[in-house]
C-alpha cells in the first residue's frame, strides 16, 4: 500500500506517530504480561482473548506470545533502536506543544532496559522481565 501525506516530511510525522504507538504498545504489552504471569492465570489462554479482544493489538499479538516463552532472540527490534525515534518524537512534540506522558514512562522502561544490558542483545519482548525487575510504586 502507498499513501500520499503531502509535501516533503510528511510521511515521516507520520511514521514517528507510528513508532510512538508502537513504543507504548510494547510497554503496554509487557506490563499485562507481567501482571498475567505473577498472577498465575492461563497464559496462553489469556494471549487468545486478548489478542482478539478490545485490548488486542498487533505487538500484544507477536510480542505476548514470545513474552511468555520467554523468547528473546533472534532479535527482531531491539530496544535500543527506538532511542532514535524517542528524540525525534520529543523534539516533535515539544515543537508543537503537545504533551507526551505515555511516552515519557513508556521511554523510562526502554532507559531501564538498556541499563540492565538488554537493549541490543535482547528482542523488545525482554521489557516483561524489565517490568518484573520494577518495584510497584504504591499510591
Amino acid at each position: 500500500m502507498c499513501l500520499y501525506f503531502g509535501p516533503f516530511g510528511a510521511a515521516s510525522k507520520v511514521k514517528l506517530v507510528n513508532n510512538l504507538l508502537v513504543a507504548i504498545n510494547i510497554a503496554a504489552t509487557a506490563e499485562a504480561m507481567a501482571l498475567g504471569l505473577k498472577a498465575g492465570v492461563d497464559v496462553d489462554l489469556m494471549i487468545k482473548a486478548v489478542a482478539s479482544g478490545s485490548g488486542g493489538s498487533t505487538q500484544f499479538g507477536i510480542r505476548a506470545p514470545w513474552m511468555a516463552q520467554r523468547k528473546f532472540q533472534p532479535v527482531q527490534g531491539a530496544p535500543s533502536q527506538l532511542f532514535h525515534y524517542f528524540d525525534l518524537i520529543r523534539d516533535w512534540a515539544d515543537s508543537t506543544g503537545t504533551a507526551t506522558p505515555l511516552l515519557d514512562r513508556a521511554i523510562e522502561v526502554y532507559q531501564k532496559c538498556v541499563d540492565m544490558g538488554l537493549g541490543d542483545t535482547h528482542d523488545v519482548a525482554v521489557l516483561v522481565d524489565v517490568v518484573n525487575a520494577m518495584q510497584r510504586k504504591k499510591s
